[in-house]
């Protein structure tokens, strides 16, 4: 019998993390669900009290991955195989060495007789609570394949817009880290060569060019210094974030930042939105909807604010007017979702909401990299202004006392 440490999420939202003593993963799986919880992670404890996170993580699982193997599942099922059959040949064609293994595992445990939904959820790393969730309503409801199709239609959307905000990004980032990398080998390989010559003058160097020279002195004398001390920054930022306490302080400074903000917002609440209907459209009640979106959200304030949502509604209040309290939604999604509430078409006016946002994400990344190409070029112009200056004030200083 192994130990185990889980996370999961109660009925109300709360994080629960505690150690379990089980056979395997999916017994620990099934008496979480039967305990009302919600699983996050589940992670084997060895003997020697480290976590075996190598096990989740060295085989990574890509988004694409998992959008690919929803597709072809979606399209075997359409095509009338049987799901151990199609389970089968998408692990054939599938290439990625760790996807494989877990299909290869998915299908042995469906042809033992047991379900898509408990088979996936005993790998709740890869698979969200959302994904598990709609496959669940699916099974349930004798529609497999159309639920699979939505959830592969979102998942492309997501994929989408997150391609759209890397390759907004990537110019600008590359700008910037070109412009850094020029100004540290101008500091490690050219300021040197000019020092000499500066010590030789015997003169008081201006105050820049004594503050280049102590920058260069430091890079090239102290580099065992300050590469483990950012090092260890790093892991102790990275540490922190971890934390549940970390991770909402992180997320909320983000949200604070000007326009990288607004965007984040945005972006935000078209995932809620268009996550939402998925799950509604699938046919899993409201609650458990919200539940499954808090998990796969991405913003630990979000996710607090999608519990007050959760908590307004038992309450017998629609979903609507929790919203419309909420700093989080402008009043026009609101207004949408009462529409949708009063027609009983919640997931359509949802996903218009969604294609709404996701347009103006769009229209934010470009406003937003237009504007940070010329700032990043005016900083870095500024960064080769000083080294260049710095440089030649001594000459300036030389010249001017010959005359």
């Amino acid at each position: 019998m192994n130990r185990y440490i889980y996370k999961a999420r109660d009925i109300n939202g709360k994080l629960i993390s505690d150690i379990i003593e089980a056979d395997d993963i999916k017994t620990v799986s099934l008496r979480l669900q039967s305990m009302g919880l919600y699983p996050v992670a589940i992670n084997v404890r060895n003997s020697n009290g480290w976590n075996n996170y190598f096990s989740l993580n060295f085989e990574r699982i890509s988004g694409s991955d998992r959008l690919l193997f929803t597709c072809r599942l979606a399209d075997l099922l359409r095509g009338g195989l049987i799901l151990a059959k199609a389970l089968e040949l998408i692990e054939r064609q599938t290439e990625n060495a760790g996807l494989r293994k877990i299909v290869s595992d998915i299908r042995s445990k469906v042809q033992g007789g047991q379900t898509l939904y408990d088979s996936l959820s005993e790998y709740p790393e890869h698979f969200s609570g959302l994904y598990v969730g709609a496959v669940k309503a699916g099974e349930s409801s004798g529609m497999l394949e159309e639920v699979l199709a939505r959830l592969a239609e979102f998942g492309e959307k997501e994929e989408i817009l997150k391609n759209r905000i890397k390759a907004s990004l990537a110019y600008p980032v590359l700008m910037l880290a070109v412009g850094l990398a020029s100004i540290l080998f101008l500091l490690a390989f050219v300021i040197p060569k000019f020092q000499i010559m500066f010590l030789d003058l015997g003169q008081l160097l201006p105050l820049p060019t004594r503050i280049l020279i102590f920058a260069s002195t430091f890079m090239q004398k102290w580099w065992f210094v300050y590469i483990p001390v950012i090092a260890l920054a790093l892991i102790m930022i990275l540490k922190y974030s971890g934390t549940k306490d970390g991770k909402a302080a992180i997320d909320g400074l983000r949200l604070k930042i000007p326009i990288v903000g607004q965007l984040i917002r945005k972006e935000l609440v078209s995932r809620f939105v268009r996550m939402l209907s998925a799950l509604l459209k699938n046919g899993v009640p409201l609650l458990d909807a919200l539940v499954m979106v808090k998990d796969s959200v991405g913003n630990e304030l979000f996710a607090v604010e999608i519990s007050n949502i959760g908590r307004s509604i038992k309450e017998g209040r629609g979903l609507a007017d929790p919203i419309r309290k909420s700093s989080f939604f402008p009043p026009i999604v609101a207004d949408l979702i009462a529409v949708g509430e009063e027609t009983g078409k919640l997931e359509n006016s949802l996903l218009r909401i969604a294609e709404t946002y996701d347009r103006e994400v769009e229209y934010s990344l470009k406003a937003l990299t237009s504007l940070l190409e010329p700032v990043i070029i005016l900083f870095v112009g500024i960064m080769v202004a000083f080294v260049a200056l710095s440089m030649f004030l001594p000459v300036f200083q030389i010249s001017a006392t010959i005359r």
